[in-house]
């Protein structure tokens, strides 16, 4: 973990918002962090909201209580809302005092949100962990094999550079939502890249879909660029359940329209990533400090908390 975030962390604990008391305001624990490293606060709450966010790491550190914004909005000011410890936090900050074996939330979580590492699936990446503890000569594809890819939590499409990526080298991974016809007057729009506003994205096919004044100058630019359909409509149900539905005008091929989408800003973005050394090699790092009781036992605690918080 990052100096900052286990800063933010100890914030939390130092105003005892943990996972067995009631949430704190979110003005004290920036305060706090304030106090401690004089960093702005403003930083720190957004620090916060990321430790928090389902979408932005996939081990939540922070349980949030209030309107912590979403994707396409920005979160409610830090007088307004709550939030304290998860157990994984906690276990965060007890194995940083060496109370405890290593737990690799910082491998796991990445750095995507405010750097360039992208996050892991934690059930994959503890089995991959497992393997090495149990058999430390384990071969690389057998470890990356069961790491599989970087997991953007939103179920977006990954593509690029892929064997650049996991041999440490600086490259770019290119996200794509889902675009699927749902008959042959709708096409939905699901799992956007956790990058993109969904409010955004709507509001750009909005843009597209009436000809702009200079069309008769340019009409096929204004053809090529033009998204003949109906209207837009956003039908989700949260970040969880992202549906942007389109409802095409009469006689627009479907699929022909759905393939369009694909190359629409927001639709797809790319993210930078850059794991300075191989995957492989960090993971072998984080076991080759520890006994392997040691750090089974850590995984086991990390694993109960997961499936704790999803309860």
């Amino acid at each position: 973990m990052g100096s900052v975030q286990v800063s933010i962390l100890e914030a939390f604990e130092a105003v005892k918002a943990v996972s067995s008391r009631p949430h704190r305001k979110c003005a004290a624990i920036v305060e706090r962090f304030q106090d401690s490293t004089g960093l702005p606060g403003s930083y720190a709450y957004e620090m916060l909201l990321d430790l928090a966010r389902p979408w932005t790491v996939p081990i939540q550190l922070v349980a949030f209580h209030g309107n912590f914004g979403s994707r396409s909005f920005p979160a409610a000011a830090p007088r307004y809302t709550e939030a304290r410890l998860t157990v994984a936090g906690e276990l965060v900050l007890a194995a940083e005092r060496r109370e405890m074996p290593p737990v690799p939330v910082g491998l796991i979580n990445g750095t995507t949100y405010k750097g360039s590492r992208p996050p892991l699936n934690p059930g994959r990446a503890t089995a991959a962990l497992r393997l090495l503890i149990s058999n430390p000569k384990a071969r690389n594809n057998e470890v990356l094999d069961l790491v599989g890819l970087p997991d953007f939590l939103t179920g977006c499409d990954i593509s690029g550079r892929l064997q650049d990526y996991m041999a440490g080298k600086p490259t770019a991974l290119r996200l794509r939502g889902r675009v699927e016809v749902e008959d042959e007057r709708t096409v939905v729009i699901r799992s956007l890249p956790p990058n993109a506003s969904p409010a955004e994205v709507t509001e750009t096919i909005r843009r597209r879909l009436n000809s702009p004044a200079w069309a008769k100058e340019f009409p096929a630019l204004d053809k090529a660029t033009r998204l003949d359909i109906a209207e837009i409509r956003d039908l989700s149900r949260g970040d969880d359940d992202l549906r942007l539905a389109c409802l095409l005008r009469p006689g627009v091929d479907a699929q022909s329209f759905a393939d369009r989408l694909q190359d629409v800003a927001g639709v797809v973005t790319e993210v930078a990533v850059d794991l300075k050394t191989p995957l492989a090699d960090q993971l072998r790092s984080w076991t080759a400090t520890w006994g392997a009781e040691d750090l089974s036992h850590g995984l086991d605690e990390l694993e109960t908390a997961i499936s704790s918080a999803r309860l």
